[in-house]
């Protein structure tokens, strides 16, 4: 049970430090034309 909570634990934070990064990407290349 403690296991399966880190796991989805780790898997959400890469998911949000993904869709971050992705979005951040998305901003410079939008604002910067």
């Amino acid at each position: 049970m403690t296991q399966k909570r880190i796991v989805t634990a780790m898997f959400f934070c890469t998911f949000l430090n993904k869709t971050t990064r992705s979005y951040a990407i998305f901003f410079q290349l939008r604002y910067s034309k």
